[in-house]
């Protein structure tokens, strides 16, 4: 069997440039109670007998992982921890951290030793990859609840009588009682609000078609024909949806289909991408602007 030395000697052999020595890992004890342990950095001694260190230095992790976390103690900390380092001691003058027993290792430069020990022992040291929040759906459900809202604050007076929170229920000649998805109603108005921006093409056009039946079933009621009836429609965009340009301009096409078939029965329909913007033109066409 190999001894230490012969192995040590065959390794440097590889690289006539490699560095060698020998490191350790600083812990934290966070907890005295439960002995446990953190790594909290590296040390590499190399052949001259100099130290180097690399040191935690991002707290995101330690955050999440202890509600009661001291940043600043910390901080103070590692900066003691680092300091002893620097000044060639063995030894901590603060009791929560600890230095193991040294290792051998090895490589090209003394940077990319400390760099991969460093990986390798402190993954909360390893950098918090924060992805880039995607728009999420705009549901008819919450776009009816977010117009709602705005309308009850610009017009709270009017808001009451003009908007509709329950299904209007409607029973036909034949006695059959149907549901209506008709969002906004006072005497002469009758009005509908369908969001198309979804995850989905199949969604999105799913949603449009079934305010626009209830909104052209709503246009045949006798009775109906002297109302001023709308679909509102938030369109999808890329500023409000995640989808391809094909599957925005797939829906556009269906709005436009929409809009020509209800035009001709006299109804009104308003599309918009910005669910600000359909909240003026309700409060335009329900009479409510004065």
């Amino acid at each position: 069997m190999n001894s230490i030395l012969e192995l040590h000697s065959h390794t440097r052999e590889r690289s006539v440039e490699a560095v060698s020595g020998y490191w350790y890992k600083v812990q934290w004890a966070y907890s005295p109670v439960t002995e446990e342990r953190l790594n909290v950095g590296v040390v590499f001694i190399d052949g001259a007998g100099k130290q180097h260190s690399k040191f935690l230095n991002s707290f995101e992790r330690l955050n999440c992982l202890y509600s009661n976390f001291n940043m600043e103690n910390f901080k103070f900390i590692i900066k003691s921890a680092g300091e002893a380092v620097s000044s060639g001691y063995r030894e901590c003058p603060i009791e929560t951290i600890m230095f193991t027993e040294p290792l051998q290792a090895y490589g090209d430069s003394v940077d990319q030793i400390l760099n991969r020990l460093f990986e390798k022992v402190v993954p909360l040291g390893r950098p918090t990859i924060k992805k880039a929040r995607q728009p999420s759906e705009f549901a008819t459900n919450n776009l009816v609840d977010y117009i709602y809202e705005e309308i009850k604050k610009r017009k709270p007076f009017d808001s009451i009588k003009f908007l509709a929170p329950e299904p209007i229920m409607y029973r036909d000649n034949q006695g059959f009682e149907h549901s209506l998805r008709l969002h906004l109603s006072k005497p002469g108005y009758i009005g509908g609000i369908a969001s198309t921006v979804y995850s989905s093409v199949q969604n999105a056009i799913f949603n449009l078609l079934e305010v626009a039946n209830d909104i052209e079933f709503a246009a045949s009621i006798q009775g109906r024909n002297s109302d001023k009836l709308a679909l509102f429609v938030m369109s999808p965009s890329s500023n409000n949806c995640t989808l391809p340009k094909a599957s925005i301009q797939q829906i556009g096409r269906k709005i436009d289909d929409i809009f020509f078939k209800l035009e001709s029965k006299g109804i009104e329909v308003f599309a918009d991408d910005n669910e600000g913007d359909i909240v003026g033109n309700i409060i335009d066409w329900g009479a409510l602007a004065q």
